[in-house]
């Protein structure tokens, strides 16, 4: 019989974390759920260690060799396994609050028009693990989400981190994650699957996920300058903005996507937001001007901010 909720973790060699995420799980205060572990082709114990765990609900699998390797693909995979009414999207090395499916599940059940709900994330490092403090309902702040609104989640204004939404499964149903991107696809993917009809949302004021820091997670790569996850960011955020609605070209999102251009030093990205945003010669001249002499300026401009 199928569950209610499936949770897609897909992993890579992290059989030294994912018993902890697993964990997490086993431990929720609501009980009818599943979870496909996608194993990227791990090349340490990941399998050993999972299936050493005894519990029917918790599913192995080895990515098909029918989807890419990467996040997306092995995403994918596990969403195209389950028949839950909803999905989790979770990672292989972060925490779960014990209430986290069952506060999420009841604000979703409670209006049934909405399509997600999102809560909020914390984070941690190996030395403050976090301790779950028991959570009332009553005392839980909600707000909502809906179309006019998914400017703010590209510009980040409402963060939609990958762990922190229970989806309804039918949003998925015409959308995939993009398997040419190694990072940033979630935020791809959740642009896609809001825009297309599935952007009525709960947010509620909860911490019920917490995010690991270490040396060698996905962001830690990315603040490294790895290329794979730089690169991959860069084609996110030019998909993105290629398929931008008028409606969707705020100010903010401008200054977003001109953020982005400087911080990745990606010229041709402020190319195509000049022209996306339609904007008329003169101002293309200073922005591309702006964007030469960035490097020689901002030493003047981070003594100015120390300074103000």
């Amino acid at each position: 019989m199928d569950k209610t909720i499936a949770i897609i973790i897909p992993t890579f060699n992290r059989a030294h974390l994912i018993t902890e995420t697993i964990k997490s799980f086993k431990d929720q205060t609501y009980k009818d759920w599943e979870i496909f572990i996608i194993d990227d082709h791990s090349t340490d114990n990941t399998k050993a260690v999972v299936e050493e765990i005894k519990d029917d609900r918790i599913k192995y699998f080895l990515r098909s060799k029918d989807y890419k390797k990467g996040p997306a693909g092995s995403r994918n995979y596990g969403i195209s396994l389950s028949n839950a009414e909803f999905v989790l999207i979770f990672d292989d090395d972060d925490i779960a609050h014990p209430q986290l499916l069952e506060f999420s599940l009841h604000y979703l059940k409670s209006e049934p028009t909405v399509n997600f709900c999102r809560y909020k994330r914390g984070i941690f490092y190996k030395e403050n693990k976090p301790t779950p403090a028991k959570l009332k309902l009553s005392e839980t702040k909600k707000s909502y989400f809906n179309y006019a609104q998914i400017p703010l989640m590209l510009d980040n204004t409402i963060p939609f981190n990958t762990c922190a939404i229970l989806w309804k499964k039918e949003c998925m149903k015409n959308q995939m994650f993009n398997e040419d991107l190694f990072y940033s696809d979630e935020w791809e993917f959740y642009y896609r699957v809001l825009k297309n009809n599935c952007s009525k949302g709960i947010l509620i004021d909860q911490t019920l996920f917490w995010a690991r820091k270490h040396e060698v997670s996905s962001t830690n790569n990315f603040d490294k300058g790895n290329k794979l996850y730089l690169n991959s960011t860069k084609k996110a955020l030019k998909l993105v903005l290629e398929d931008l609605p008028s409606d969707f070209k705020t100010a903010a999102l401008f200054k977003f996507y001109l953020r982005e251009s400087i911080r990745l030093k990606d010229e041709k990205l402020l190319h195509i937001l000049l022209k996306a945003f339609n904007l008329p010669p003169i101002k293309r001249l200073k922005y591309n001007l702006g964007f030469k002499l960035y490097p020689v300026l901002q030493p003047f401009f981070k003594l100015k901010s120390k300074l103000m």
